[in-house]
């Protein structure tokens, strides 16, 4: 039997924003967050550029520092692109992820998570970004590690796409 984990994110938003009503075409409008100069949640990521520089290049994960707990198990300081990794290594750790299993990571940013659980456990991974940017990294992430069974598809965590809840 596949399980299907659902893995999240933190994002980090600006405090304070507007709201705006954003319509589409059919003339269905929904209120968006404006955040600072970005019109959503959606914009903030496509523009973002500074977590490569921030964690370390593909990582998203604010990460898990071992050194910081209140009962270290370690006195080593990670690096932020260490601990991002960390704190995928100890997700799946908790999870009982095995061989077989689907895991959907919702806000996969660029894909390096999935990557990881699918190479640590032997599980499919589903990425789902909303930024095709991100979702094309991830994709390119993919077809570097061909053994994996990877794939990365632009949605968010109210639209995930219809063909993974089957």
């Amino acid at each position: 039997m596949q399980l299907l984990y659902l893995l999240s994110i933190v994002a980090l938003l600006t405090p304070c924003p507007t709201t705006a009503e954003i319509c589409n075409s059919d003339g269905i409008c929904t209120s968006e967050t404006a955040i600072g100069d970005e019109k959503d949640a959606k914009d903030y990521y496509d523009k973002a550029s500074h977590y490569d520089q921030l964690w370390g290049r593909d990582n998203l994960h604010i990460g898990y520092y071992p050194h910081l707990s209140l009962n270290p198990t370690s006195s080593i300081e990670l690096t932020p692109e260490q601990a991002g990794i960390a704190l995928t290594e100890r997700m799946v750790r908790s999870s009982n992820i095995q061989p077989g299993d689907r895991v959907l990571d919702l806000g996969s940013g660029k894909g390096l998570a999935c990557a990881q659980i699918a190479s640590l456990t032997g599980a499919s991974c589903v990425g789902i970004d909303r930024s095709p940017e991100n979702v094309a990294r991830g994709r390119e992430i993919a077809d570097q590690f061909p053994d994996l069974n990877l794939s990365y598809h632009e949605g968010s965590f109210t639209q995930i796409p219809d063909f993974l809840l089957e």
